[in-house]
């Protein structure tokens, strides 16, 4: 409701009622919910029976961050028929920010007796009315909340038991329960079951999981990523003890290894299995061995650098040079023969900013090592990191590089260039202003641009402007652009604007994405192109990389594309890209599901590592986020696990289509890739199956994450009216808020020494 329908109900005071303190009856009359919402607060203040009556009035307020502000401020107040209203919310709030409010009040002020009397009234609670009452028993967490969640895993409806089992995992308790929801009928009760009993400390819960998960297919690794990292949250030295002793024993240990690894723990047993006769097994063996703290010894890793599966050598690599490598290890990567071992040297001496290696670089960098005679890739990337490693000590080196005859490494010598930040690198750069292959031409005018603070148009006017600045001219180095990126609130529009403000980033058109109208609603610089377009224009490391859904390129493109992320760059791309973009210029990573493509749908996703980057501020305990599934989407399949690094995951993708995996990020020589199932425009799926404005702003609260005041802002924009407009909310969706931190730890990474 926006304008009139937003005028606030008058609160009935019952006759006589006290005055409330100053100025709170004037803030509970305004018409603006966050005057109400300070009123509430001055009532929590005074703290007697007469504001809590005032509070459980507010708790029908048409706004719900008036009955948010009123729950916290009646919840203290100890007086029963305001705890009994504010458990009423716990168990029918219309969103569910203001039910999981609610029972944490409770849990904090109230919790045995609320557990309680909800547990007791549990069976009068059918259907989906039972489900907010089993979530509000996993926040409180009480002894009785435990039992009754556990009677719960018999329940027969198949989503009572789903609920019961997550909210067990969040209680950390149910064992037998939970025992017995591995055994039922309902796949994702028996998923939910082996992730909360991993989260038990128990000898038993250890042994029942770890049983269970190693009979499953290694190639799905939701169950894995999830009994890991519950296990290493929860007494992580018996867990990886647990582990450790079934690894040993295991025949197929590639599922248990898969658990360690994302449980972080140091499971030395990982080494009987290097000589495994399953390459997956072998690749998971090498990078268990990277948390042990006892490096792998020289024949191991030889055999695993060795390897004839692409997956093991690069497993391999990382493992030698895990923690803080010598130089002589860095050095003997670099020397090898294998460009991918080569590559993953390259990326950790630069990632070390090592000099003690830059002989060896320089050797890749003008071909002369083994690996750098077997394609550009590695040479180009170690062009780049020789200038960002280095900086005016390889200056000469870097200028004799710009005029190699292959593009991809003359190039790859102009970003190096500007990494040394020295003015004379400014003439070299000059001079390729009008080099013959767009790309190169594109990095070095870019870079001249970035030292220069000038912007002309010809070769002829760089030329005038350094004959009259080269003496006087001093260059800072903009890593103190570093402090700015911190500055605004998450979520807000100017944190997004500031986040994304002088990055250098290009929209790839496509027919059914639209990146570039959430960019145009930030007034954020963009370049927004046809993908052929791309073959003039050329690209540069400096660039983000944006290619919309359907994503079609062709080798020409992929070939500058992949360039631009070995030397730095970042690429993201959604849906259909997968197949038309992503695996065309990086194959053999992840790859489209094929077995089952998507309906046109929308499916609760979920954060594999909530503390990663990219999902800081993004998801958030009270708020299930749905994301967008065009019809015949892809679903990702993961080719190499051991470099492809799932970020979002679904359940409900797992049960419905058969693969978990929404988001996936990986390094690719100097740079990054990114794919997601979803859109970076929030499409109008989820808004269409709603019927009214309502309807869709309670959609928006506990499916995209937006708060009471967004949707006020939002509302006051007709965003709600209009289901075709979904242009103003995008900006709030949170594959655009992930996007938004991908582009931030780019900026870092360009800003950094």
């Amino acid at each position: 409701m926006r304008g009139a329908r937003l005028a606030i109900l008058l609160l009935a005071l019952p006759a006589g009622a006290p005055a409330a303190p100053p100025g709170a009856d004037e803030l509970l009359s305004s018409t603006l919910p966050e005057k109400r919402e300070e009123g509430a607060a001055l009532l929590g203040q005074q703290g007697d029976t007469a504001a809590a009556k005032r509070l459980i009035a507010l708790l029908d307020d048409p706004d719900w961050g008036v009955q948010m502000a009123a729950i916290r401020a009646l919840a203290p107040i100890k007086f029963e028929d305001g705890r009994d209203a504010i458990r009423e919310k716990a168990l029918e709030g219309k969103i569910r920010a203001i039910r999981t409010l609610a029972a944490r009040c409770l849990k904090e002020h109230d919790a045995e007796h609320q557990a309680s009397r909800i547990a007791n009234n549990l069976t009068r609670l059918k259907g989906e009315a039972r489900l907010p009452a089993l979530e509000a028993l996993g926040i409180l967490g009480t002894g009785e909340a435990i039992e009754a969640l556990s009677e719960q895993m018999r329940a027969p409806e198949p989503e009572h038991r789903i609920h019961a089992a997550r909210a067990l995992g969040r209680l950390h308790g149910g064992e037998k329960g939970l025992t017995r929801g591995l055994k039922d009928k309902e796949p994702a009760v028996v998923i939910l079951a082996a992730v909360a009993l991993a989260g038990v400390d128990s000898d038993s819960a250890r042994a029942e999981v770890l049983d269970h998960v190693a009979k499953l297919d290694p190639l799905e690794g939701y169950v894995f990523r999830r009994v890991g990292r519950r296990g290493g949250e929860v007494n992580r030295d018996a867990f990886a003890k647990a582990l450790e002793e079934r690894i040993q024993k295991s025949r197929q240990p590639c599922a248990l290894l898969q658990v360690s690894l994302a449980a972080a723990a140091p499971v030395n047993s990982a080494r009987a299995h290097f000589g495994n006769g399953d390459p997956l097994t072998r690749t998971f063996a090498y990078k268990a061995a990277s948390f042990h703290a006892e490096r792998v010894t020289p024949a191991e890793a030889a055999a695993g650098l060795s390897d004839k599966d692409r997956r093991v050598r690069l497993a391999a690599a990382e493992a030698v040079l895990a923690g803080t490598p010598p130089a002589d290890a860095l050095n003997a990567l670099l020397a090898h023969k294998d460009p991918d071992v080569a590559m993953v040297a390259v990326r950790r001496a630069l990632e070390m900013r090592c000099k003690d290696v830059l002989p060896a670089v320089a050797a890749l960098a003008k071909g002369e090592a083994p690996a750098a005679k077997k394609g550009w890739p590695v040479r180009a990337a170690a062009c780049v990191a020789l200038g960002r490693i280095g900086w005016e000590k390889e200056l000469d080196t870097l200028a004799a590089l710009a005029k190699a005859r292959e593009w991809q490494v003359r190039a790859a010598a102009y970003e190096g260039l500007y990494h040394c930040y020295d003015k004379r690198a400014i003439p070299v750069l000059i001079a390729a202003f009008g080099d013959k292959h767009p790309v190169a031409r594109m990095t070095a005018r870019k870079n001249l641009r970035n030292l220069t603070r000038q912007t002309f148009a010809q070769k002829q006017m760089y030329d005038t402007w350094w004959e009259k600045q080269k003496d006087r001219l001093e260059l800072e180095h903009p890593e103190k652009k570093l402090e700015e990126l911190d500055k605004y609130g998450y979520d807000t529009k100017k944190y997004l604007q500031e986040i994304l403000r002088g990055t250098d980033i290009v929209a790839v058109l496509g027919r059914w994405d639209k990146v570039q109208l959430v960019l145009e609603d930030l007034q954020v610089p963009h370049q927004a192109i046809r993908a052929q377009e791309i073959k003039d224009y050329g690209l540069s490391p400096k660039q983000i990389v944006l290619v919309n859904c359907e994503g079609s390129i062709d080798s020409t493109v992929t070939e500058y594309l992949q360039w631009m992320v070995i030397c730095g760059g970042y690429m993201a791309t959604t849906d259909w890209s997968l197949v038309n973009a992503t695996t065309k210029t990086f194959p053999g990573v992840v790859k489209g599901y094929v077995k089952q493509s998507t309906g046109n749908d929308v499916v609760v996703v979920e954060p594999v590592a909530p503390d990663h980057p990219y999902c800081k501020g993004v998801f958030h305990e009270d708020v299930d986020l749905m994301w967008w599934l065009e019809i015949q989407a892809f679903p990702i399949a993961i080719d190499d696990p051991g470099r492809a690094s799932v970020l979002v995951d679904s359940l409900q993708m797992l049960t419905r289509y058969g693969s978990s995996a929404m988001m996936v990020e990986w390094t690719e020589g100097l740079g990054k890739v990114m794919h997601s199932t979803s859109h970076f425009y929030l499409q109008k799926e989820g808004f269409a199956k709603a019927s009214s404005e309502e309807e869709r702003k309670i959609f928006a609260a506990d499916h995209l994450g937006l708060t009471p005041q967004e949707i006020r802002e939002l509302d006051a924009k007709d965003a709600f009216e209009n289901i075709e407009n979904t242009t103003p909310i995008s900006r709030t969706y949170s594959m655009f808020h992930l996007l938004a931190n991908f582009i931030a730890e780019k900026q870092r990474r360009d800003l950094q020494r």
